[in-house]
């Protein structure tokens, strides 16, 4: 169960990181599991506080490129996640441009002990802001 120290997002997540000794009163921090990696709108909230950061950077004729590979998610599932993600900044992004790249016998055989017989695609995407 999760600490709540207030609203913010900074507390949740400095609570969900905390775990006090009872005993000494010493905080030590701890790593929760990622679910951004299983949980589709995990990832693109991410995503859309990661371009809030970003968004007052951004002249105003500004283009985005991102570059994603999913294998659970089409590519039109990728673009309309990745328009809310980046559109939840309060700027207004406006998809420009999509591709998308087949590639075979990628890295993901170095890291797997069997040989993946299997096609990668990544989707290459080009937003302006509108």
């Amino acid at each position: 169960m999760r600490a709540r120290t207030s609203g913010s997002p900074r507390a949740i997540f400095t609570a969900d990181l905390m775990k006090t000794d009872t005993r000494s009163g010493s905080v030590t921090f701890r790593l929760n599991k990622d679910d951004r990696h299983r949980r589709v709108e995990a990832y693109w909230n991410f995503l859309a506080e990661s371009w809030t950061g970003i968004a007052p950077l951004l002249q105003g004729k500004a283009q985005v490129i991102v570059r994603i590979g999913g294998t659970r998610l089409s590519g039109d599932e990728l673009s309309a996640g990745l328009q809310f993600s980046l559109n939840a900044t309060g700027r207004r992004f406006k998809l420009q441009e999509a591709r998308f790249t087949e590639i075979k016998n990628g890295q993901r055989r170095i890291f797997q002990k069997a040989a993946v017989a299997r096609v990668s695609i990544e989707y290459d995407f080009r937003f302006k802001i509108a």
